[in-house]
């Protein structure tokens, strides 16, 4: 049975969004949202009384007021990019585990340690 194929191709199908979810859509941005809010900055800044340029009202911000800027909606902070605590360190005092070692060697008789030696080769040949 021979399959009837068509040349037309297909509509594709665009969906027609409105202004509120296209700005919805632009807020999950985080380069918007700090665009964003560094227009709404400017023109409070302007409202003050202030002039200059935009480039002026960055310039007057302190690094604290920038950090604030660029984290005004707030949110959770995702796992993946919380700060990790630092681990302590575990002290080894590397004399005492060499004489453990040669302790335990000194003990070991002539066909244990040849054994070992021979594992120890083995291992290293990889």
């Amino acid at each position: 049975m021979l399959r009837k194929t068509s040349l037309i191709d297909k509509p594709i199908y665009q969906e027609n969004k409105s202004d509120d979810q296209v700005i919805q859509l632009a807020k999950n941005n985080a380069e918007l949202d700090l665009l964003a809010n560094i227009q709404e900055g400017y023109k409070d800044w302007l409202s003050n009384g202030n002039k200059g340029s935009t480039q002026d009202y960055l310039d007057s911000l302190s690094i604290d007021d920038l950090k604030l800027l660029s984290l005004k909606e707030g949110g959770i902070v995702d796992k993946a990019n919380r700060p990790k605590e630092p681990v302590a360190v575990k002290d080894i005092d590397l004399t005492q585990e060499l004489l453990k070692t040669a302790d335990y060697l000194s003990r070991l008789s002539d066909s244990e340690r040849a054994t070992i030696d021979w594992m120890l080769k083995k291992m290293g040949n990889k």
